[in-house]
């Protein structure tokens, strides 16, 4: 990847990223808020689907999950991992992924935000913290995967330009 590309690429997720961080949590009643991040990540990985090493995915997944661990202010190093499994997951499948409809790649991506959502819930469950976990998945998981999926009809296409491989 040219140079300029790579810097583009990280401005994109820097806005990306500020995008988490300017998140208005008080807002009332279930809402969904399409995480940024994590179409990033896709993109990334649909784009890189011919990597041969487990630990680039990975590695980017983790790097990823960090900057969303920081905007969050959640649990640190929950996004951390499930990150860098889904990036492992999706780099694997996205030879599948990559040759279906535009609009199956929209349920795809429906799918790896819910399972993001729901391992994020049994992580918090696990750390013993059952009264976030369950507001997280009784409201936020559908909506906030709606967005996500919505959001990537938008935001793939822009990301297709930076990621020649997509």
């Amino acid at each position: 990847m040219p140079a300029v590309k790579w810097l583009v690429w990280w401005l994109t997720i820097s806005a990306l990223w500020l995008a988490a961080l300017w998140r208005i949590p008080t807002l009332p009643g279930p809402w969904g808020v399409p995480d940024g991040l994590l179409l990033a990540l896709l993109a990334w990985a649909f784009a890189w689907r011919t990597s041969v090493s487990w630990t680039v995915p990975m590695g980017t997944g983790a790097l990823m999950g960090g900057l969303k661990d920081l905007a969050s202010g959640g649990p640190g190093g929950s996004w951390l991992l499930i990150f860098a499994g889904t990036a492992w997951v999706a780099t694997r499948s996205a030879r599948l992924i990559v040759r279906d409809h535009p609009l199956a790649q929209v349920v795809w991506i429906t799918v790896f935000a819910m399972g993001t959502i729901l391992a994020h819930a049994m992580l918090l469950v696990l750390r013993g913290e059952r009264m976030m976990a369950g507001p997280l998945v009784g409201y936020f998981l559908i909506p906030s995967a709606l967005a996500t999926a919505l959001t990537s009809l938008l935001l793939f296409p822009l990301l297709r330009r930076i990621l020649p491989n997509l």
